[in-house]
């Protein structure tokens, strides 16, 4: 019996525990919904049995997805576009060469940019082509068969040239000499990027580029420097022989064959054209006779008219040491040619020249290629302005680009380009990497 009653007291037991349980889970059930509308609705007046709102509750799932969207946007809103609060560092590759750049913000649409770039030296030959005395155009002939007649004519006397030279001296002359253009545009930049839109991907740009006047070179290459020491010897001896002069002095030596001066006399002086001088040329300093040149029968210097300052004809003889030229006398006249002439060291050089300081404005685009937003990709296209179209000024003083016309073929093609880009294109490509 006390067995019988035992049993049905623990079945009772189980019986009252399921229902207490079953009625915890039916609550729990009719809260949930509650839970879910209120989450659904946002109103903060509905609450739970743990004691927080439900608008707490809502807050979470939707910052997340907006965290989730762009990790690292809402470091940055926070933190601000202020001034100097990052540095970029980039490298750059275009129209001026290869660079460095660093890169900060100033302001929240303002970006300030630093750097410097380097053209690679690379060379571009030139080709002067030199004559030997000049040729009187025939008015009877066609400018074709003139210009036939020219060459035949300079070629013969190379010929002969350069079997007297090397009867003397063992040298010859090259009829041209090459000369190796080389660029030399090297910059530092200072600009500022302007950036309107929102997403900061588009910027206008303005600055300056700085560097030294000198944008580019020319010099002979060493393989004409034999002709050209050769040239200078030839020369040497014709002023020689046309101021009656032995042609080798030295102490109480001294060699002088008129036959041979007079084989000098009949080639003439060997140059290089040029082109046409475009207007007169005056001179800016006192110019003297580097030779003199004598009548061949009284032995007297022969005379030469000049215009001087005041526009008066004058005469003055040509004798090595007297004036030549006082200051604002006309050296040239228009149409007068150019002759070039290797230097005192046997060298052809030019330079070409532009403003050391030169503005520019352009446009970009770039943007982050990575999920962190450290690294861009960007690229830029503007204008650097010259200041004017560049010069070229060859070692005696001669602007290529403004004072002749009518020039050398070879010297003529990389003029004309000059003439042609009154400013510098500017396409650069860059990326760039977050420092801070």
């Amino acid at each position: 019996m006390k067995k019988s009653l035992f049993a049905v007291y623990l079945l009772l037991s189980a019986a009252t525990a399921s229902a207490q349980t079953t009625k915890a889970n039916a609550q729990n059930d009719t809260n949930q919904p509650q839970l879910k509308m209120a989450t659904m609705s946002g109103f903060s007046t509905t609450t739970t049995t743990t004691g927080f709102s439900a608008t707490q509750a809502t807050v979470q799932p939707a910052a997340v997805g907006r965290e989730a969207e762009t990790p690292v946007r809402k470091l940055r809103a926070e933190k601000g576009e202020g001034i100097f609060n990052h540095l970029d560092i980039g490298i750059t590759l275009g129209s001026t060469g290869v660079g460095v750049e660093l890169s900060s913000p100033i302001g929240p649409m303002v970006r300030m940019r630093a750097g410097a770039t380097y053209i690679p030296h690379f060379t571009k030959a030139l080709h002067y082509d030199f004559q030997i005395g000049s040729y009187t155009p025939d008015p009877n002939l066609s400018d074709k068969e003139n210009a036939i007649l020219e060459q035949k004519m300079y070629q013969q006397r190379f010929e002969k040239l350069n079997s007297l030279l090397y009867s003397m001296m063992s040298m010859k002359v090259d009829d041209n000499v090459t000369v190796d253009g080389e660029p030399s545009f090297n910059n530092a930049k200072i600009l500022f990027d302007v950036m309107p839109f929102k997403d900061k991907r588009w910027h206008f740009t303005a600055g300056v580029y700085i560097s030294d006047r000198r944008i580019a070179k020319a010099r002979n290459t060493a393989e004409a420097t034999r002709s050209l020491v050769a040239l200078n010897a030839y020369n040497n001896m014709y002023y020689k022989a046309c101021g009656d002069e032995p042609m080798i002095e030295y102490g109480d030596i001294w060699v002088y064959n008129p036959e041979i001066s007079k084989k000098f006399l009949n080639y003439g002086e060997i140059s290089a054209y040029v082109g046409r001088f475009k207007h007169d040329v005056y001179a800016t300093e006192k110019v003297y006779y580097t030779y003199s040149t004598v009548d061949p029968v009284w032995g007297d210097p022969i005379k030469e008219t000049v215009i001087d300052k005041n526009g008066n004809p004058v005469e003055r003889a040509m004798k090595k040491g007297e004036l030549r030229y006082d200051v604002g006398d006309r050296m040239f006249s228009a149409g007068d040619a150019y002759r070039m002439l290797p230097d005192e060291e046997c060298m052809v050089r030019a330079n070409a020249y532009a403003n050391a300081v030169k503005p520019y404005v352009g446009f970009g685009y770039g943007g982050f290629i990575d999920r962190y937003q450290r690294t861009k990709l960007s690229v830029d296209c503007g204008v650097m302005f010259w200041g004017g179209r560049p010069s070229v000024i060859t070692h005696d003083g001669v602007d290529l680009v403004r004072d002749l016309y009518d020039l050398n073929s070879s010297v003529d093609r990389y003029v004309k380009i000059v003439k042609a880009l009154p400013v510098y294109p500017v396409i650069e490509l860059k990326i760039s990497q977050r420092i801070f």
